[in-house]
């Protein structure tokens, strides 16, 4: 199968998948609110960004192993992939030891991270072991998704996770409407994680008969733990980024502000998670592409194409959700004393943007395996995130904390585009410089587009929000469109990616 129609594959599928999961995480979290309330929602926050702190065992392993897996998939070397898939089983029910162990450890010292709540110590010990349950549970099942991602075949795993989302999420919905327990939420959670890895599981048995338990190949384990010390420091950035914004306003604010909070970021979060179902099937496609093509030129071009696609769905997605989520938070889906201040949400559209932007350059670093060299570039990230994010609370509270997570985003963007350059491609600083001239123009048509958006919003006479919601999205969308092609229209980028459009599209009259 060619490229083309694995792109077309396993993104039609993903973007469907990211869909429906986006469309019960809000039903399922409006239910959650009005049958549970906001304490226990703050609650099941903290617990999460614990959880993935203890999460930090795998220590990077799968991001290692997939790249190992790249050259033999590739040479279709089947006694090395199972060598490599054993691998990464044995480390995996080790990490599920790890976290059992350390779900144990962390108990005691939840109180001091839940800040004025008045759930009894017994149930907060309770509901924390079944959400913990969940995550150690997948770690015994979920290695053989990897050989899935490797081979770009993410779509299988996609349909079945599908499947069970949508099933168990009714599910969820029904039983906290008849029960109103969080204790049964968690338990019908540990329940999807079991039955969606198990028919994976049973799925790759059939489908690749090779894969069987063997001797651990100690040469290859060698190479991806030198692989998983460089990852490492990177998984902890990961963590710091993602994960400790909402420790740090628990401990610092209050738990129940993570709640507030996670309004917005589960909108942030299902936003990210669709792109991701629309670009995952790129990255293993690079990393193939770098098996095949050694020349600097021509990984430039696609790098910088790559750019521009994720500045698009950057303009589509994040001008809208700036002028739109407090509306949709206040009027359409709460209620207006979920609204956080304005600069909440612009702080949140900015880490948003540069995300979806700089991420081009991690997947050519994961592409090209330049582990080694970005692990400085985490390590400062991470620090700077933690430090500012602390640092800045106790004047701003929530806002602060985005802040912080700001400033790490710009030196992880500026050190892996550098690293990209300068190690992944070998090129000259003019190279450079002109890839930040170029998102230096980008910015300033995101700024003009926002500018204009938000006088069209302003300016509808509709006193009904749902009307005005759904009109001023649709408005936002045509002059995103407008602008962004006037402005871009004699970028190489652009007419590049409207030439590979019209490639999709099936022509009339051709059989």
């Amino acid at each position: 199968m060619n490229r083309k129609s694995i792109i077309i594959r396993n993104s039609s599928i993903g973007l469907l998948s990211q869909f429906l999961s986006i469309i019960f995480a809000f039903i399922t979290r409006s239910v959650f609110i009005r049958y549970i309330g906001m304490e226990l929602l703050g609650i099941n926050g903290t617990f999460t960004s614990v959880l993935s702190a203890l999460s930090l065992s795998e220590l990077g392993f799968e991001t290692a192993v997939v790249y190992s897996l790249y050259q033999p998939v590739y040479d279709n070397d089947q006694k090395k992939i199972n060598d490599i898939i054993n691998i990464l089983k044995i480390f995996y029910r080790c990490i599920g030891i790890v976290i059992s162990l350390g779900t144990v450890i962390a108990l005691p010292f939840l109180k001091y991270i839940l800040k004025d709540v008045s759930l009894s110590q017994d149930k907060i010990y309770l509901y924390f072991v079944l959400q913990a349950s969940a995550t150690i549970a997948s770690y015994f099942l979920v290695y053989r998704r990897t050989l899935l991602y490797a081979r770009q075949m993410e779509y299988v795993y996609k349909i079945i996770d599908m499947a069970s989302t949508c099933l168990l999420n009714i599910l969820q919905c029904i039983m906290l409407i008849v029960f109103q327990s969080y204790a049964v939420y968690l338990i019908l959670k540990l329940i999807q994680v079991v039955i969606s890895n198990t028919i994976i599981h049973i799925y790759c048995s059939r489908h690749f008969p090779y894969l069987h338990s063997d001797k651990l190949n100690r040469h290859i384990l060698g190479k991806i733990i030198r692989d998983v010390k460089n990852i490492f420091v990177g998984k902890l950035a990961s963590f710091m980024y993602s994960s400790t914004d909402s420790l740090v306003i628990s401990a610092f604010v209050n738990t129940v502000s993570v709640a507030y909070y996670g309004n917005y970021t589960t909108i942030i979060l299902n936003l990210k998670s669709l792109t991701t179902g629309l670009l995952a099937p790129i990255a293993p496609i690079i990393g193939n592409f770098f098996v095949e093509e050694k020349r600097s030129d021509s990984r430039e071009h696609v790098f910088l194409l790559y750019t521009h696609l994720r500045v698009w769905i950057a303009f589509v997605i994040i001008l809208p959700v700036i002028i739109l989520v407090n509306d949709f938070i206040g009027y359409i889906w709460l209620t207006p004393d979920c609204v956080l201040p304005i600069s909440v949400t612009y702080l949140l559209a900015l880490d948003f943007y540069i995300h979806l932007v700089h991420s081009s350059s991690v997947d050519y670093i994961n592409g090209l395996g330049l582990f080694q060299l970005e692990k400085y570039i985490e390590l400062a990230g991470a620090v700077s995130n933690i430090g500012f994010s602390i640092l800045f609370v106790r004047f701003w509270g929530i806002a602060g904390v985005i802040a912080g997570t700001i400033i790490s985003q710009c030196i992880f963007w500026f050190g892996r585009t550098a690293l990209v350059y300068y190690r992944g491609m070998h090129l000259s600083n003019t190279h450079f410089f002109q890839y930040w001239l170029r998102n230096i123009y980008y910015a300033m048509v995101f700024l003009i587009s926002l500018g204009i958006c938000t006088q069209i919003y302003n300016s509808l006479p509709f006193s009904s929000y749902l009307i005005k919601f759904i009109l001023g999205g649709i408005l936002c969308e045509i002059c995103v469109l407008i602008v962004g092609f006037l402005c871009f229209a004699r970028m190489q980028e652009q007419k590049k990616l409207v030439e590979i459009i019209r490639g999709f599209i099936p022509r009339k009259g051709k059989h």
